[in-house]
Parts: structure tokens; sequence; C-alpha cells
């Protein structure tokens, strides 16, 4: 299994998509400016994952990071 966040090359902005510039992919493989819609997080069989087509910077993997966890309210203080 792998946890995947899909992208979309809606780039209307909601709460919950962080809007990727192409030039924040590192070994680009074809994607453009493109939208990550944090909100769909999900399992997936490795076996559908079948093209590889670029990493995140380090700098936009971190502001993915900051928005599951806002999602799942990870790190939040209780009341």
């Amino acid at each position: 299994m792998a946890v995947i966040i899909p992208i979309t090359s809606n780039l209307k902005p909601k709460p919950y998509r962080i809007i990727v510039k192409a030039s924040e992919i590192i070994d680009n493989r074809g994607i453009s400016d493109s939208s990550i819609l944090v909100q769909q997080i999900r399992s997936i069989s490795k076996a559908r994952l079948s093209t590889f087509n670029g990493r995140l910077c380090k700098e936009k993997l971190a502001t993915v990071a900051l928005e599951v966890s806002k999602l799942l309210n990870i790190n939040s203080t209780p009341p």
C-alpha cells in the first residue's frame, strides 16, 4: 500500500489545495502547474502506481505535510 495525495491541473484556489508550479517539481516529466488535493488523501495499492512524474522540492513538501497535519488534526494542543 502507498499513501497518495491526488493532483489536478485545476488551479482554482480552495481550502486544502496547494498550488505547485512546474518549477517546484524536481525531475519534472511533463507536469504543468497543478494543485495538490490534500483533502483527498488515500491509500492505494502500489501496483496502481505506474509512472514516475517527478517529486516535490523540500519546501513544498513541508507545506503539504503541514496541511495534512491540519486536516488530520495532528499536533494540535488539547483544550
